[in-house]
């Protein structure tokens, strides 16, 4: 199947997450055919309209002056096999468990990429799973309550206005999925990110 490109998230990642096309990760879908469409394809229903095996497509070629493609961890942005739940499901480590076997989610824990509060309130039904350790996990709490209180009723309409299918990862996002803890003082840990998703020599660098 040919996917489409949902040019409203390539146009958010873009002009608002500033980042390349070859770091656009998907990690949330409206619904099961925003997932078929724009993402990859569904090769195992976990549970049914709670819990898939999604099979990505290949992200764009790497541009190796991004200090990001140097980072160890780099692989598990673009894991070709994922686990996508609904934010509202919670027998996610279960199914993990069922898909992938225990091994990788002994010492971690089992993230929702995109903020499942969030994605309740917006309206997305599918939430990408990654393990990360606890420390970067805890360290997403206070990232995801100011997430939550940026929903308004009015946020939320213009948000549904501009009609995304899906959304792609912005820096906070891979940070965690790189296990960056963000930190108390998140501010400083995006800025000190920054440097990961920028062209070295284009300015001075974050210190």
């Amino acid at each position: 199947m040919t996917r489409r490109i949902d040019s409203v998230a390539y146009g958010q990642a873009i002009r608002e997450w500033v980042l390349p096309p070859c770091l656009h990760v998907p990690v949330a879908a409206r619904d099961q055919k925003s997932i078929t469409n724009h993402i990859g394809e569904i090769v195992q229903v976990v549970s049914p309209g709670k819990a898939l095996l999604v099979r990505v497509d290949a992200p764009q070629p790497p541009d190796h002056r991004f200090p990001i493609f140097e980072h160890p961890n780099l692989p598990r942005l673009f894991e070709p096999l994922q686990l996508w739940v609904h934010p509202r499901y919670t027998r996610y480590r279960a199914a993990w468990v069922r898909t992938f076997g225990p091994t990788q989610i002994e010492d971690r824990v089992l993230h929702h990429v995109y903020n499942r509060r969030k994605a309740v309130l917006i309206g997305f039904d599918f939430v990408r799973l990654a393990p990360i350790s606890r420390q970067t996990n805890s360290s997403s709490a206070a990232t995801e309550r100011w997430g939550v209180e940026l929903c308004t009723p009015g946020y939320i309409e213009r948000h549904n206005r501009r009609g995304l299918r899906m959304r792609y990862g912005d820096l906070g996002d891979l940070m965690t999925l790189l296990d960056i803890p963000l930190g108390g003082g998140v501010q400083e840990m995006f800025r000190l990110g920054q440097n990961l998703v920028e062209v070295p020599g284009l300015r001075p660098p974050q210190e």
